[in-house]
């Protein structure tokens, strides 16, 4: 299917805007069938100082991005037979045998009651698990796991192993008993040590061996190459007045090997590269050869919701804070969101009952329909981007409307 030449243009053009207009420092938008061809690409930049325009070779900070491939790892666990979604996570992480949820009390004397059940990787991969991160909100809780760590809770997360940051987040409340609510924490940094603990292989080893060889990811990795460090392009961050300016935060550096590979948000990425793995997803846990690397029914059950009773997101969220899906209308399944309704959500009139997705801090993002075997991803590197302005509603809605669709039927 080829994309309408006159809406083509016009999609160009709401790219170019939001450059132009000095909102975002580059645009870089593309749209995949479940084969990995691209149906349609364009990108636009201000990017004039001699540092790395956004090309489909160009290396992005996909932060968030990364969860989605941290959840293929464990399901590649679950398809042979090594773990399941059930198992309860001090089975691998015996430090989370006697963690307990707050009840009340404050940051210096925390009333805390047992788990009424076992945190389970399940809900590590639903963000059911009652662990928070830290430095998006000012909670009890976040403010308990930073006492027990460094003021500068950033740098030394950066700094620290897995084992230790899971070490520290069992040895903190949980906000809230695990299963009953969703809040977007650091969940997908202890799969991330699952997968250590269950391989014996480090993560990045465990990633390029099992995910990124097989699918011929060759640019995205922990740390970038020397000799590939041209290609990184340069991270931003929101500044008052709405425009933007060059972050100077040492945690966007990624040319040094990281102490904490962070599978809820390490990697850097190109275009090209993360459509590969969105086709996968797309085709439904094969290569494209061919050959299965996850089972169709594994690959459904992560794009199912599985919150409590088939909820919506914004229903059983604990409480308003940080998060890659802002609206009504959604669900949420292993490491993603689930579109629900899709006349509830922001920029879901073309979209497809089941469509799933996530984004990056940076305001990446990607979705893919599960109906039509098409994914559609938003490149750019400016942190606060998502939230300061509308661009993931209105690329959800263009990269059905490029295409003539109608409402696709739903499943």
């Amino acid at each position: 299917m080829s994309a309408n030449l006159s809406k083509v243009e016009a999609v160009n053009t709401w790219a170019n805007t939001w450059v132009e207009c000095q909102a975002f420092p580059g645009v870089m938008v593309g749209v995949y069938n479940e084969h990995g061809d691209e149906l349609y690409f364009h990108s636009a930049d201000n990017v004039n100082d001699g540092s790395q325009k956004y090309t489909r070779d160009a290396l992005f900070r996909i932060y968030s991005m990364t969860k989605p491939i941290t959840a293929v790892g464990i399901m590649l666990l679950v398809h042979r037979g090594l773990i399941t979604v059930d198992d309860p996570v001090s089975k691998w992480i015996p430090a989370f045998e006697n963690t307990q949820v707050f009840v009340g009390g404050t940051t210096e004397a925390p009333e805390t009651e047992p788990v009424r059940e076992p945190m389970r990787i399940v809900h590590l991969l639903t963000h059911t698990s009652g662990l928070t991160y830290g430095f998006f909100g000012n909670n009890v809780c976040d403010q308990i796991l930073r006492q027990k760590t460094d003021p500068d809770w950033q740098n030394w997360f950066h700094f620290t192993s897995l084992e230790v940051l899971c070490q520290k987040l069992a040895e903190t409340p949980l906000l809230f008993h695990p299963g009953s609510h969703y809040h977007y924490g650091l969940s997908t940094d202890v799969l991330g040590r699952i997968i250590e603990v269950v391989t014996s292989q480090s993560l990045d080893t465990f990633f390029e061996e099992n995910i990124l060889k097989p699918l011929n990811m060759t640019s995205t990795y922990f740390q970038v190459p020397e000799s590939e460090r041209h290609r990184l392009v340069p991270c931003y961050e929101v500044a008052p007045g709405q425009t933007y300016k060059l972050s100077t935060n040492p945690e966007r550096e990624r040319f040094e090997k990281p102490v904490l590979l962070a599978g809820g948000g390490g990697l850097v990425s190109t275009i090209s590269d993360y459509s590969k793995f969105t086709s996968f997803l797309a085709r439904g846990g094969t290569t494209v050869d061919g050959r299965p690397l996850l089972s169709a029914t594994l690959v459904n059950d992560m794009f199912t919701n599985h919150l409590k009773d088939g909820a919506e997101l914004s229903a059983v969220t604990f409480e308003k804070g940080f998060s890659e899906a802002i609206g009504p209308g959604f669900g949420f399944g292993y490491a993603m969101s689930i579109v629900n309704d899709p006349a509830s959500v922001r920029g879901g009139k073309l979209s497809s009952k089941g469509e799933f997705g996530w984004g990056g801090v940076a305001a990446t993002n990607f979705t893919i329909d599960p109906i039509r075997k098409r994914s559609a991803i938003f490149f750019t590197q400016l942190v606060g981007g998502a939230v300061a302005y509308p661009v993931r509603p209105q690329f959800r809605f263009l990269s059905h409307w490029l295409f003539d669709d109608e409402v696709a039927e739903q499943v």
